[in-house]
Order: C-alpha cells, then sequence, then structure tokens
C-alpha cells in the first residue's frame, strides 16, 4: 500500500461480545463502529474477508480503499451521504457476499457460480468485463497514465450527465459499453521516455459499440438498440479543452447523443 492507502484495521471483541471496527488512516483520522447482537457476530467475518478479497486483488476503491480516502464507516448506508459507491466497491462487495453466503450454508460454491455472478452484477451495471475491451488487451503493459478504471468511471459519469441534460425527467438511459478503443496508441518503440504517451493520429480514432435502453417513469422500455460510433476524422475538430485526456472520446458520445436523443 502506497502511504495514501495505508490503513490500520482493529476488530476488538468485548466481554460482553460487543464488538467494534476502528479504521486508523495514515493522516491519523479514525472513523469507528460498534456492534451488538447477530451483526456483532456477522460483520467482523465479513469484514476481514473484505480485507482478503481487496488485498489480494489489489483493488484500491474497495470498502477498505474509501475509507483510506476519507469515507467514514456511516457513509456505507442510507442515505449514502457520498453517492454511490464506485463500481469496484460493488464488486468487491458481491465476491464478499458471495463467502458469507458459504459461511452460513455450510457449503463451497464454485468459481463458475461467483463468475456468473459477478458477470450478471456487471452487465445490469453496464460494467463490461475489462479484459474483453480492444483499449485494455491493446495495452496489456498498462502504459498511459490513465488506468481502465479512470477512463471507465470518468466517460460512465459523462454519459450520465449529458444524458440527464438532454433527456425528459421521467426517462432513464443505461448504457452498457460492448467494446471501446480510446483516441490515440501507444508507440513503445519510439524509446523509453515515450512509454507513457498516447499518439494522437488519424490510423488510431476513438470507437466504442454499446447497447442502449431508454425507459420511462414506470420502468417501461421506450426504447432499446445497439450503435457502433466511430470518428475517423477526430483530428480535424477542436476541442473545448485539450486538458481533458479522454476529450476526443467524450465528444464522440456528445455526437450520438445529440443524434439518437435530442429534441425526439
Amino acid at each position: 500500500m502506497s502511504d495514501l492507502q495505508r490503513l490500520t484495521i482493529r476488530i476488538k471483541k468485548g466481554a460482553d461480545d460487543r464488538t467494534a471496527l476502528s479504521c486508523i488512516r495514515a493522516d491519523g483520522t479514525t472513523t469507528w463502529q460498534r456492534l451488538e447482537g447477530s451483526q456483532a457476530q456477522f460483520f467482523p467475518h465479513h469484514d476481514l474477508t473484505h480485507y482478503a478479497v481487496e488485498s489480494v486483488l489489489g483493488f484500491r476503491d474497495g470498502f477498505y480503499g474509501l475509507v483510506s480516502a476519507g469515507w467514514d464507516l456511516s457513509d456505507f448506508g442510507s442515505p449514502w451521504p457520498r453517492g454511490k459507491i464506485p463500481p469496484q466497491a460493488g464488486i468487491a462487495e458481491m465476491i464478499v457476499g458471495f463467502f458469507d453466503l458459504e459461511r452460513r450454508m455450510g457449503e463451497k460454491g464454485s468459481a463458475d457460480d461467483l463468475n456468473r455472478l459477478l458477470a450478471d452484477y456487471s452487465a445490469e451495471r453496464g460494467l463490461a468485463p475489462e479484459q474483453q475491451l480492444t483499449e485494455v488487451k491493446d495495452n496489456p503493459s498498462h502504459r498511459g497514465w490513465l488506468r481502465p478504471k479512470d477512463w471507465e468511471k470518468s466517460l460512465s459519469d459523462y454519459i450520465a450527465q449529458r444524458a440527464e441534460r438532454l433527456l425528459p425527467p421521467d426517462q432513464q438511459l443505461q448504457v452498457t459499453i460492448d467494446d471501446i478503443k480510446l483516441a490515440g496508441s501507444f508507440e513503445p518503440w519510439r524509446g523509453p521516455d515515450a512509454q507513457d504517451i498516447r499518439f494522437l493520429k488519424d490510423i488510431y480514432p476513438p470507437r466504442m459499440d454499446l447497447h442502449y435502453r431508454l425507459t420511462a417513469a414506470d420502468g417501461s422500455v421506450i426504447r432499446e438498440g445497439t450503435s457502433r460510433l466511430r470518428d475517423l476524422a477526430y483530428l480535424q475538430h477542436t476541442l473545448p479543452t485539450s486538458t481533458d485526456q479522454l476529450g476526443y472520446d467524450k465528444r464522440m458520445v456528445d455526437d450520438w447523443l445529440r443524434r439518437e436523443f435530442a429534441a425526439r
């Protein structure tokens, strides 16, 4: 763990069978919670499983990563004062819940069962498995400063924000990105100083394959379909700002949203 991620986790069981979880961050601030009854029996195992899962998988935005970043334990629940948890934290919770079920039932689940559970969870939330995305497959050495979780969250948030502006308040748009290749590409043969530089050329246009569903307030489907987004002439257009590393990709999404949903 880096210093920003470093966290001291303490789980204490009292003589009265109550338990307490406290987390001390790198800056010395603390968040803690005391539990009793059935919760005192359940959560120590649950919280330890979170530590094991998130450590082994290297999750930085799981439960403990968020606590390290400043979330209080009381933030994980209604009314969710910090908003929805990040996708990685949701996936961690699904895995931990799978192991919770194993303990409760006394039966060992299979890897296939867990994989199906995670695939369904990701599909419902528009999270395609990272390893299936062209952008990830074409960059096995993880070059660049943006990691998949960074650009996935940025694009997901951007689509939601732009759709909210375009659509009537009683409609909701759900988008699942099935495949994506961001604008530009890496050219590692240029030497060690160019390993993390993304070169923008005509031969590296942004592209995105997606599935969308537009629903009414009562949940009924207004329209559903698939789209293949391509911007082969992306370098011939100026951007509002040159500091956004996803500027060309977001402009391609903007063009699609306006074509499909504006003034309908």
